[in-house]
């Protein structure tokens, strides 16, 4: 293996290692700032590292590792503000809907209110006068009756006294 394919080798094995390291610190489940600061410290271990390793190439691709470590630790910063700020704004809109159902319920319980005691009431006036009406009937069917008793009875003493003179 001649010189450039010596550092073509360690360039690939470094870069293989920093990608695989940043995966692997993004994908578990910690505190953005946690990532970020471990980012960082990986980064900078990996510099050490590959200065150690052997040479000008590896420091420059711990160098550019580092670089991106913290790109990506400021994009991931970025990201989670504006998650945070987005989960804010549905909270408050959340809260705004809620305060607005809660607002047209009790209204809707006021109004349903307001029409059970008009109903009553026009169901009290309803009722009074279908009383007063029945008693007009009663009232009516009891002077009917009186005056269809009062000629059967005219109607049996007449005859009683037709037949009373037909017999003397």
């Amino acid at each position: 293996m001649n010189e450039n394919e010596s550092s073509g080798y360690w360039s690939g094995l470094i870069t293989g290692v920093i990608l695989g390291a940043a995966a692997a610190l993004l994908l578990a489940p910690r505190k953005g700032e946690e990532l970020r600061e471990d980012l960082v410290e990986g980064a900078s271990q990996l510099k050490e590292r590959a200065g150690e390793w052997g040479g000008g190439a590896a420091a420059t691709v711990a160098g550019k590792a580092h670089d991106v470590a913290e790109t990506v630790a400021g994009k991931a910063h970025d990201v989670a503000g504006k998650a945070h700020n987005v989960a804010e704004s549905v909270a408050g809109k959340a809260h705004d809907v809620a305060e607005s159902v809660a607002g047209k319920a009790s209204d809707l319980k006021v109004r349903s209110g307001d029409a059970l005691d008009s109903a009553r009431q026009a169901l009290g006036s309803k009722a009074s006068d279908a009383h007063d009406a029945l008693a007009e009937t009663v009232e009516s069917a009891k002077e009917a009756a009186s005056e269809i008793k009062e000629s059967i009875e005219a109607k049996i003493s007449g005859e009683s006294d037709k037949t009373a003179k037909e017999e003397s």
